[in-house]
């Protein structure tokens, strides 16, 4: 934990608003899980910023989420389930079979490769 984040979880007055990193740190949760939990709508930015800006949370808000243990356990679950399919898309794309365009491919180079030891063969003999 850097100095800055200690300060930051030691102070007695936080800032009014926080950004994504600081709301996290308050909460437990990494940056890439509070944007999970953005997409689910359990957390919510203040204003309406658009999707590539800079999201800030308001530290009232960020404190009732944080002594709330069954919003605590959701956003536990959803982050889970997340994670969960992340795994299974993964697992799906390497089990998947070859594309057919890949199979072509992979037989023009055989027949390449059959044609050029022709070639080698038929110089070997004359």
């Amino acid at each position: 934990m850097t100095p800055e984040q200690l300060q930051l979880l030691n102070s007695r007055r936080p800032p009014g608003r926080l950004n994504i990193e600081e709301a996290g740190l308050f909460l437990g949760f990494a940056v890439h899980e509070m944007r999970v939990l953005l997409a689910a709508k359990l957390i919510k930015p203040l204003g309406n910023p658009l999707p590539t800006r800079l999201k800030h949370f308001s530290s009232a808000e960020i404190e009732r989420l944080r002594c709330d243990s069954e919003w605590l356990g959701k956003a536990t679950d959803c982050v889970g389930a997340a994670w969960q399919e992340r795994n299974q898309r993964a697992r799906e794309r390497l089990s998947a079979p070859l594309k057919q365009s890949n199979r072509r491919s992979v037989g023009k180079r055989k027949r390449a490769v059959g044609s050029l030891n022709n070639l080698n063969n038929k110089r070997v003999e004359a």
